[in-house]
């Protein structure tokens, strides 16, 4: 089973509509130096000193939709903490 690397026509289209709009959150993960974005089947993974922070995907219904990785934050989702984790 081959791994291929590709993303919709409409999900680049919504990617490319988001940078253009000056300060959005697309731009500056782009444009950051820190950040290595990876292009995976259908979906990117955004890193940050090699630990993945974002999945970002896109869908018809949603448009972009982006998912954290909380682990990468140091953090916990909103309304888990640590201490409620097995």
């Amino acid at each position: 089973m081959a791994f291929t690397r590709h993303l919709g026509d409409p999900f680049v289209d919504a990617l490319n509509d988001c940078y253009q709009r000056e300060g959005s959150w697309w731009r500056r993960i782009a444009d950051d130096p820190d950040v290595f974005i990876a292009i995976r089947d259908g979906y990117l993974n955004v890193y940050v000193s090699g630990g993945s922070l974002l999945r970002v995907s896109h869908t018809r219904s949603e448009g972009l939709v982006c998912s954290i990785c909380w682990s990468a934050c140091n953090n916990d989702p909103p309304g888990e903490s640590s201490a409620s984790r097995p």
